[in-house]
């Protein structure tokens, strides 16, 4: 399983993706409507560009197969994030708050600098 090359910065639809399943393995119709309702219009996550995502996340092992809940749909495939997801979304996560610490700190956010 390859790891990833840190730190390249994550596509948002990876880094929503990751998001998702963060605290709940996912069907792969459920996270794209965690992902729509999450990003509102910004963004709109289709299903070519959803399973497309997954297959690539899965062969980076940023996520994986899970388990199907008891009374899931048997025809529906779960995926959950794997710690070395979590970690790259982590990283990602600071990486953003880094940023937007930057902006506030040079007035780009109003009334949000500091000193």
């Amino acid at each position: 399983m390859p790891r990833r090359k840190d730190p390249e910065p994550l596509r948002p639809v990876v880094f929503a993706i990751l998001i998702a399943l963060n605290e709940e393995s996912k069907h792969g119709y459920g996270i794209m409507k965690v992902v729509n309702e999450e990003m509102g219009r910004r963004a709109v996550l289709g299903p070519g560009t959803l399973y497309r995502t997954l297959k690539e996340l899965r062969d980076e092992g940023l996520i994986e197969y899970a388990e199907s809940p008891a009374d899931a749909d048997a025809r529906r495939r779960y995926y959950r994030i794997t710690a070395e997801g979590q970690q790259v979304a982590r990283a990602e996560a600071a990486r953003m708050a880094d940023w937007v610490d930057l902006a506030r700190r040079g007035r780009l956010l109003r009334g949000q600098g500091t000193g």
